[in-house]
Order: structure tokens, then C-alpha cells, then sequence
């Protein structure tokens, strides 16, 4: 999952992302277009305050938040398949059970255990 608009905390209150909407709108006169650009325009790349917007980039990978017990479970019967994550101990804990393994990952942050269970690496400022 790449660095996008789409995915930043900011996306709605953005100035950056309001005035190149307000440009396209300016330009073509068409608010379609204004309303497809809220849905894909990404000015991230010239972005100095982007910030990963975690319920969106879990919500778009299909990773859901479990209670640990959950994840427990998950990790000793290999069932249901699927990207998990909780919170333990002040740890997030990553259980990646998609192939029915159930890899596990403990993390300091929350969008370093989605980013993992998305199949990130981490080239976040390249």
C-alpha cells in the first residue's frame, strides 16, 4: 500500500488537497470531476504533513481488530483466515493467519503492525 491521499488522517481538512480540488474544479467548470477527484486526487508526493490514516489503510487491506483472547484462539486453531491485530500489554500484536500459518508480529505502533499486515515494507520516506 503506497502512500496516498486516500490514506492520510489529514485527506479531509487538507489545504493542499482543497486547492488543487478547487483548481480542477476552476479548470473544467465540472463538478463530476470534482467529485471523482475527492475520491482518487493524491498530492501526497509535495505533502509535508501526511500522517497514515490507520482505520482507513486496515479498512482497504481487509484487517480487522480483535480482542487478544481473539487472537489467541486464532493462533492455536489456525481458524478463520485472515489479518488480525490487538493490543496487549501496550503492544500491537500483528497475527497474519491468511494462509493459515498464523504468523505473529509484535509492534510499538499500530500503523507499523497494519503497514506489516498490509505487506508493507517500510519505505515510507523514500
Amino acid at each position: 500500500m503506497k502512500r496516498s491521499c486516500m490514506f492520510c488522517q489529514h485527506k479531509d481538512v487538507c489545504i493542499q488537497r482543497s486547492t488543487a480540488l478547487f483548481m480542477l474544479y476552476i479548470q473544467t467548470g465540472r463538478y463530476d470531476e470534482v467529485e471523482d477527484g475527492r475520491k482518487h486526487l493524491d498530492v501526497s508526493a509535495e505533502c509535508s504533513h501526511f500522517s497514515w490514516d490507520v482505520d482507513a489503510v486496515a479498512s482497504e487491506a481487509g484487517i480487522q481488530k480483535i480482542g487478544c483472547r481473539t487472537a489467541g484462539s486464532i493462533i492455536e486453531k489456525r481458524e478463520p483466515r485472515g489479518a488480525f491485530y490487538c493490543i496487549e500489554d501496550g503492544k500491537y500484536v500483528g497475527v497474519d493467519n491468511r494462509t493459515g500459518d498464523a504468523w505473529t508480529e509484535e509492534f510499538h505502533s499500530e500503523i507499523d503492525c497494519i503497514r506489516w499486515l498490509a505487506g508493507e515494507e517500510d519505505d515510507d520516506d523514500v
